[in-house]
């Protein structure tokens, strides 16, 4: 199952990367539309998790945003040009 859940959130992130990506066209434009990412993120948490399980799971992603699996630095770029992810 974790094999069919892995292919089904590529599938949807690969579409989100599609929509997402005409959008995003000055630097403000990213900050817009994490902000909105994140707040429809927690609309979507809200119909299975209660409250007190919405606010642990917060709490657990705070906690652990500084983990090196979240680091950003050695992502690929899309450009080539050696300068790695742009952090917005």
């Amino acid at each position: 199952m974790a094999d069919d859940s892995t292919q089904r959130m590529r599938e949807i992130q690969e579409k989100l990367l599609v929509f997402l990506q005409p959008e995003l066209s000055n630097d403000k434009d990213f900050m817009y539309m994490a902000t909105m990412l994140l707040k429809h993120s927690v609309v979507l948490y809200q119909t299975f998790l209660d409250d007190e399980s919405l606010k642990e799971m917060l709490h657990h992603v705070a906690d652990n945003l500084a983990d090196n699996q979240f680091s950003i630095v050695d992502l690929d770029d899309d450009d080539d040009d050696g300068s790695g992810a742009t952090r917005h």
